[in-house]
């Protein structure tokens, strides 16, 4: 569907970004269906080892909130220096393999940092599913704010390590495409043969 068509209207001038809020516009939605989910569904895995919806909504959480952090220092801090541009942006060849690796089918496995673990085994439902939804609120306003920026020039340190930058563009993209990959994994748990019917 195209949103766009439909009435979705986003303040924002930058193509990239518009993109990306549509982008966010869909994986709402399908948060949403997985909010439906009973308590015995939200919590179910298919061994001790894997994650529950509930532990990667939670983890979504716990990585999330560290970028942003970042982001608003990379955004004020270009704002003060007056870095802004307009697209289409060329973004670097490592910027954008970065990006790649976050998004799905997230075909390289990679060890999730202790910082980004989980909450718990079992995080409270009501608390995991408000914290989702600030962050979306959270990363929409930052996509928002980001309008006029210069999109490649502009870089945002990883909370991982100093030595990893991404561009301001990419990091958006790369944030958006962990939300999909672990959408893409809470969809695969509802679609195991031992999944809780309700």
């Amino acid at each position: 569907m195209d949103r766009k068509k439909d009435g979705a209207q986003h303040r924002v001038e930058e193509q990239e970004l518009q993109d990306y809020l549509l982008q966010l516009d869909e994986i709402e939605l399908e948060a949403a269906r997985y909010f439906a989910l009973s308590d015995e569904q939200f919590y179910w895995k298919p061994e001790p080892a894997r994650w529950s919806a509930a532990q990667i909504f939670s983890h979504l959480s716990r990585f999330n909130r560290p970028y942003f952090v970042q982001i608003k220092a990379a955004t004020d801090q270009a704002r003060e220096r007056g870095i802004t541009g307009r697209g289409p942006f060329r973004h670097g060849r490592y910027a954008r393999w970065l990006a790649g690796m976050m998004e799905p089918p997230g075909n390289l496995r990679m060890k999730t940092p202790r910082v980004f673990t989980p909450a718990s085994e079992q995080p409270a439902r009501e608390q995991t599913m408000e914290s989702f939804t600030k962050d979306q609120i959270a990363l929409r306003y930052l996509i928002e704010n980001a309008d006029g920026l210069h999109l490649a020039k502009v870089k945002v340190i990883s909370p991982v390590s100093r030595l990893i930058r991404f561009s301001l563009g990419q990091c958006f993209r790369a944030l958006i495409g962990h939300e999909k990959r672990h959408l893409l994994q809470i969809n695969t748990l509802t679609t195991h043969p031992d999944f809780p019917q309700r």
